[in-house]
């Protein structure tokens, strides 16, 4: 590499380039399933990045070299644990140590905020990103299971009550995702939408509940289900293909590995 790296806050312009990186890093097969296939990431992002840093919880991190951002990384700061949800780097800097740099803006906020645990996913099991974030000490506590088929309900209105509807279809029509909050019978669910391919429900639970199924085929009765639940669950929804596998991954000791990088 040649040329002095910054490391610094994205600011809200820099948003389509943080949507290449992302495109350019992800596995292609992977970004269906994804708030990134929607097409309004960018934007939806450059909306997220005017607020304010102290008014949101997610942390966009850059890295900057002679004026063009050449990695990104992104931190939700909860109050038990900062959560890593993306890191992407231009291939012509990858293996050069920026993922280190980068990866120790998570450790400077863990320290800023009080925090002791540091999580993450990352898809597939036997990834390359996987055993990097294992030398760095992460440790995996939950195998997972992306799912996919179509809808297997009859469509039937009345069984279920969407609680949002209005704000998710205005995130829906700007941005091309949205969540929609849908309490049945047997309980309450946050239900996503991506693009317009999927539904995504992130337990058995919500997929056995008939009503909330019934609801969501007459609602839009070409989108296909996306199931996201622990391994030892889903396989055992027979009638739906496997999508990808994603692995949750923690390091909850201060004194492992991970901890002692430094700004």
């Amino acid at each position: 590499m040649n040329g002095d790296i910054t490391i610094r806050l994205i600011r809200p312009d820099e948003a389509e380039r943080v949507y290449d990186l992302i495109l350019g890093g992800m596995h292609e097969e992977n970004v269906p399933l994804t708030i990134y296939n929607s097409g309004g990431f960018a934007l939806y992002l450059q909306s997220l990045l005017s607020l304010p840093q102290p008014f949101r919880e997610a942390w966009y991190f850059g890295a900057e070299m002679d004026g063009e951002l050449i990695g990104m990384c992104e931190w939700r700061v909860h109050h038990d644990a900062v959560y890593w949800n993306n890191i992407y780097l231009d291939p012509k800097v990858r293996s050069a140590g920026l993922g280190r740099r980068l990866f120790a803006t998570g450790i400077e906020l863990a320290r800023t905020f009080g925090i002791e645990q540091l999580l993450l996913d990352v898809f597939d099991s036997k990834s390359r990103p996987r055993v990097w974030y294992e030398e760095m000490g992460f440790v995996a506590y939950q195998e997972m299971i992306w799912l996919k088929g179509i809808n297997p309900a009859d469509p039937q209105e009345g069984g279920m009550t969407v609680l949002n509807f209005p704000q998710a279809q205005s995130n829906q029509d700007a941005f091309g995702f949205s969540m929609l909050e849908i309490r049945t019978e047997q309980g309450t669910y946050s239900v996503g939408r991506l693009s317009d391919r999927y539904y995504r429900l992130n337990s058995v639970a919500a997929y056995r509940d008939e009503a909330l199924l019934a609801g969501l085929k007459a609602l839009d009765p070409e989108r296909q289900l996306l199931v996201v639940c622990p391994e030892e669950e889903g396989l055992r929804l027979t009638d739906l293909s496997v999508a990808c596998h994603s692995t949750k991954m923690r390091v909850d000791d201060p004194e492992a590995k991970a901890w002692k990088a430094t700004l």
